[in-house]
């Protein structure tokens, strides 16, 4: 269970003087589970794993950011993306383009905006129309 504090080497677009976040598990519905990244300023970011949502979901970082996050080992590194929360919860989209990439060793997290369009920004979330779920489910 991941439950830590992680700090940004730059700060989340639209978010310029937080660089401080905890990261956790926050529920399991269905195949996936979802995380929370928040800060102390009241920022909340619903995050889920890339790879269960789009199979041929592919990340190669460049050596820069290798660099940047000190990771030596890519077994330290795990990857999300952001949820943008819709109404229903099943209309919700994923943020493929723009990964969030933690060195859980260093607790280290950098947000990669990808120059590419091959990945989309609003990647349709898997339905999850047999459950009921709003968004007290998702605190």
């Amino acid at each position: 269970m991941i439950n830590r504090s992680i700090k940004f080497i730059t700060p989340l677009p639209g978010f310029k003087t937080i660089f401080q976040y905890t990261l956790k598990e926050l529920i399991h519905l269905e195949q996936q589970l979802f995380y929370e990244l928040s800060s102390e300023e009241g920022v909340g970011l619903l995050l889920v794993d890339p790879f269960h949502i789009k199979k041929s979901y592919e990340v190669k970082l460049p050596e820069e950011i290798l660099e940047k996050m000190n990771i030596v080992d890519t077994a330290d590194v795990v990857i999300f993306c952001i949820v943008t929360v819709q109404e229903p919860f099943e209309h919700s989209t994923v943020n493929l383009r723009a990964p969030i990439i933690i060195n859980l060793k260093e607790s280290l997290g950098y947000q990669w905006i990808r120059n590419d369009h091959h990945e989309s920004i609003k990647h349709p979330l898997k339905s999850y129309s047999d459950k009921e779920i709003n968004h007290a489910d998702i605190k």
